[in-house]
């Protein structure tokens, strides 16, 4: 399977199951808070997190994605911003 991507601007699920997390690309600076992303829904272990203030067009990107036993979570945790979730 190819990296798909799910614009995210609020807190929820990118996808159920197991995943593999690709990365970020920021489309909409963040503010206020960071951003986390989980494995194991909106309590789940945080595997990646985007600081507050990454600017539009920021991008982290995994050569070996994180595996995701799932699902895979973007909890905005009080921030605003919009962002891409990379993931298969």
């Amino acid at each position: 399977m190819k990296c798909q991507y799910l614009p995210m601007s609020a807190s929820g699920q990118v996808k159920s199951g197991i995943a593999a997390y690709h990365g970020y690309i920021v489309t909409t600076v963040t503010a206020t808070a960071a951003i986390n992303i989980r494995d194991g829904g909106s309590s789940g272990t945080i595997v990646d997190v985007i600081p507050s203030g990454t600017a539009a067009g920021a991008s982290k990107t995994y050569m070996n994605p994180v595996a995701i036993n799932g699902p895979l979570y973007f909890d905005l945790n009080g921030a605003t911003g919009a962002v891409n979730v990379l993931y298969e």
